[in-house]
């Protein structure tokens, strides 16, 4: 989710009526296994950022087993749907 975070920041807040879209390509799961405990985000901190940043974002995920299709389907969808992606 720090990916995400960081492409809504890229955004200004002064253009509320712009059309944007954060487009996301993932392999896997969200595991944020770099960043320190203080830099690590949660779904509730992208909508957080994306309430003054308004982006459709779009999830795409290739290459996941079975066994993780599942569940990156049901934590990135729900995602994707809180913001009209």
């Amino acid at each position: 989710y720090l990916a995400i975070d960081v492409a809504l920041r890229q955004f200004g807040e002064d253009d509320a009526d712009a059309e944007r879209s954060v487009i996301v390509v993932t392999d896997g799961l969200n595991e944020q296994s770099n960043p320190s405990p203080a830099a690590r985000k949660t779904p509730a901190d992208v909508l957080a950022t994306w309430q003054s940043r308004k982006a459709a974002i779009e999830i795409i995920g290739f290459g996941l087993s079975p066994a993780e299709a599942g569940r990156a389907a049901a934590e990135f969808g729900r995602l994707a749907e809180a913001t009209d992606g």
